[in-house]
């Protein structure tokens, strides 16, 4: 059937339709753009601003649980990366009163989210001291434990090097070699040398151009007392680590800062507390900062007097290990000011000392099975001077003697 079959005119059909069509398009175009117009978001930031503000809110819990994760203290929501990354985009002044401005002018204003967030947030009193005492919190402990396990090695790496009974052993064999090689003067019958010996006895080589002087001595203890280098390694534990302290003078910085720095936040809490107790009825009942950091001052006090106790006990043990070694030189020879260079001294000695140490000939040939993995060789496997011992000491002392003029020892003052 066709349309004339229902009475129906085909043009009167397509006009009256074609037309209605068109009409209806350009409504709902008309509708849309209303639409669009009243969708449209407003942004008074700086691209800059609003594009570092959008990608960190992307990694927060959203802006509403944000601001009440920040009132309530609640470190399962915000942990210190997330406090860094808010602290490093807090609101300015000037960006605010652009918001207000803005705001003044239209109070039906819809804000993008960068926006929107600087305004909720900004209801918190004193926000940025708020967020660095809590983030204080959270790293003070990793700060604390750190500075203690420096002071700890500090202490003990000083009190290693007056009280190790093989230290003694091989300065005293390094002071008799000393004294041989400078016989015939006065200075062969010195008590004691500069500590500064001790770097260049690795360095100093007998006449044949190989042997150094370091490895005569670890040969020499060796046949005197074969358990030696153990005694030495475990009396010497802190020493063999200590260069990787920092300078005593860096130390105890970091340790005034860390007291300075919690003296300021326990004062900071008392401005928030008030601060807040003035802020939104909403905010103050739900604020949980005087809850949190309560208790967190009073268990961070105790261990903070721990630590300034352990750095008053370095600092005693680093005197006396200064003292101890000053009466074993000649006054005119200071001691290096740098506490770094002074342990570092012994540190460099004991690590010549121990790898100087000649091996057993079935040390050796373990070692070299496991590298190789041929097995035992049938040849005796030497070490060290092992081939230089039919010499005898007294000749390879003289060996030394000829090739190292400038060794020498200093005779204390007494």
């Amino acid at each position: 059937r066709v349309l004339k079959d229902f009475g129906i005119e085909e043009d009167d059909f397509v006009e009256m339709f074609t037309t209605e069509t068109t009409k209806k398009k350009k409504e709902k175009g008309a509708k849309t753009s209303t639409k669009k117009k009243k969708d449209e978001v407003v942004r008074v930031l700086d691209s800059k601003t609003s594009q570092a503000v959008a990608i960190m809110l992307k990694n927060l819990p959203g802006i509403e649980q944000t601001y009440y994760a920040i009132i309530k203290m609640d470190k399962d929501e915000l942990n210190e990366d997330k406090l860094t990354k808010i602290i490093g985009n807090l609101p300015k002044a000037e960006e605010m009163q652009m918001i207000r401005k803005e705001e003044k002018k239209n109070p039906r204003v819809r804000w993008d989210k960068p926006e929107r967030y600087f305004k909720m947030i900004s209801k918190i009193p004193v926000l940025p001291l708020r967020l660095r005492t809590w983030k204080f919190s959270l790293i003070v402990d990793s700060m604390i434990d750190e500075a203690t396990k420096h002071l700890t090695v500090f202490q003990h790496a000083c009190k290693e090097i007056c009280e190790s009974k093989s230290l003694r052993a091989v300065m005293n064999v390094v002071l008799t070699i000393g004294n041989y090689m400078n016989g015939g003067q006065k200075r062969g019958q010195a008590d004691g040398f500069q500590l500064d010996l001790l770097k260049k006895l690795k360095d100093t080589k007998g006449s044949d151009g190989s042997t150094t002087l370091i490895q005569f001595i670890a040969e020499t203890c060796k046949e005197s007392d074969p358990t030696l280098k153990s005694m030495f390694e475990k009396e010497m534990a802190s020493i063999l680590i200590s260069n990787s302290l920092p300078e005593w003078k860096e130390l105890e910085t970091s340790v005034n800062t860390i007291d300075s720095q919690f003296r300021a936040n326990v004062k900071n809490s008392e401005t928030i507390a008030k601060a807040t107790e003035k802020g939104l009825e909403d905010i103050k009942k739900a604020d949980k900062f005087s809850h949190v950091m309560k208790p967190f001052f009073a268990s961070t006090k105790k261990r903070l007097n721990s630590m300034l106790f352990e750095r008053k006990r370095a600092l005693s043990s680093f005197q006396s290990a200064s003292e101890f070694f000053s009466n074993a030189m000649d006054k005119k020879v200071p001691l290096p000011k740098s506490s770094k260079e002074f342990l570092g001294t012994f540190q460099s000695f004991v690590d010549s000392f121990c790898k100087s140490w000649p091996e057993d000939e079935k040390e050796s040939r373990d070692a070299t099975t496991e590298t190789t993995g041929k097995g035992p060789r049938r040849k005796k496997v030497h070490s060290g001077l092992a081939n230089k011992k039919k010499l005898g000491a007294k000749a390879m002392i003289n060996a030394l003697k000829k090739g190292i003029p400038k060794l020498r020892a200093i005779k204390k003052n007494k």
